[in-house]
């Protein structure tokens, strides 16, 4: 299959259709709760507390130096947006310089990066992993970027592609299918052409500006009723359509029908593309945590999975990024079964924390209503 060029994908990821499913993945994944847990050993130590802190921070403000990805946010959001567009990111990482900060991460576009085909894992470190082309530079003038430079990040993956078309670049045909019913609907209706014209039969220029007069005059200004009188036997004025009468005239059916198809490439579902016809509260809450489950989920997963690999886990081992929760759930009832689970003594402070999103209180949160620390048995004497 041709693939559609970089160019036109990115061209296309402005339309209306394409932004509002990026923008439905990238909002959904930025409300994930998340956190950086330490090593299961070390979860009692308040350095390894304070170092899984640090970590937090340092992916809530990756960057420093480049504008538009400085915060989580934005950060997110441009690796979001590329896996999208060309189901690849890349990622240009470097070690802290002490001062609290494990380590740096920018986004890099991956249209840039070139693997080194003859790199391999008994390699690393001698040879470079990736080439920085700078945009059509010669080879010669290509930038060396060792592994630890560099990671890349890929939604989909084949045995028989390096790259295989991303969402957008699978909705191509269908979102210029969209584009182009739009334009016809824009043309019919902005230009305010009349859907019909009249023909008076056999006239003259006089009868007929006459005509037109009285037409404009006495009908549409005044609002009488237009009576006519024709000659020789003529049989009246007749009625030629022109364009559009009705909504069937602007294929609305059809407009929507492409919608669907554009937020089914994206795992999103109808109502995403703001498509609510008979739609209630009971259906749209379905919609949503079917959005959830397997649009914003599985990419969250796939960015979480690597920062965890290519950061989190790279600069500090045995540390980890996880989400607090991948399960849709009403806040109410969300807030209610961890309060259950922690007055059961089934779970920590911590852990009732996390499933509700906020962040873990450190070593004093890891106890139990009953006063047991993490660790310790009921009847055990705690320290």
């Amino acid at each position: 299959m041709q693939r559609i060029p970089l160019l036109y994908l990115r061209a296309f990821a402005s339309t209306p259709p394409a932004r509002a499913a990026i923008a439905r993945i990238v909002n959904g994944i930025r409300n994930l709760p998340w956190s950086v847990l330490p090593p299961t050993e070390e979860r009692h130590s308040e350095a390894a507390t304070e170092r899984a802190r640090q970590i937090e921070a340092a992916l809530k403000r990756p960057n420093v130096g480049l504008e538009g990805s400085d915060t989580y946010s934005l950060f997110l959001s441009a690796l979001i947006s590329d896996l999208l567009i060309q189901n690849v990111a890349a990622v240009e990482r470097q070690p802290g310089l002490g001062w609290g900060q494990p380590f740096w991460l920018w986004p890099v576009d991956p249209d840039r990066i070139r693997l080194n085909l003859e790199w391999t894992p008994q390699l690393q470190g001698i040879v470079p992993r990736y080439y920085d082309t700078g945009y059509g530079c010669s080879s010669e003038s290509w930038q060396p970027l060792m592994d630890e430079d560099l990671f890349l990040l890929r939604f989909y993956a084949s045995s028989h592609s390096i790259n295989v078309p991303g969402p957008l670049e699978v909705a191509f045909k269908l979102i210029a299918s969209w584009l182009g019913l739009m334009d016809f609907q824009q043309q019919t209706t902005s230009k305010a052409t009349q859907e019909y014209m009249l023909d008076i039969g056999p006239a003259g220029q006089e009868e007929l500006k006459a005509f037109r007069e009285y037409f404009r005059a006495s009908v549409l200004e005044e609002g009488q009723t237009p009576i006519i009188g024709t000659k020789d036997g003529g049989q009246g004025a007749r009625v030629l359509k022109l364009g559009a009468s009705t909504d069937d005239g602007l294929y609305l059916k059809y407009f929507e029908w492409l919608l669907r198809l554009i937020a089914l490439s994206f795992s999103l579902m109808p109502r995403d593309m703001n498509i609510t016809e008979h739609d209630n509260r009971a259906t749209g809450e379905i919609a949503a945590d079917t959005t959830f489950q397997f649009a914003v989920l599985p990419m969250g997963l796939t960015i979480f999975e690597g920062l965890n690999l290519g950061a989190v886990d790279f600069y500090s081992p045995g540390y980890v990024l996880q989400l607090s929760d991948t399960q849709p759930r009403d806040q109410l009832k969300e807030a209610q079964t961890s309060e259950t689970l922690f007055e059961s003594g089934i779970i920590t402070q911590n852990e009732a924390r996390l499933d509700v999103g906020k962040t873990s209180l450190g070593p004093q949160g890891d106890v139990f209503a009953d006063g047991r620390r993490l660790g310790e048995e009921k009847g055990d004497e705690g320290g």
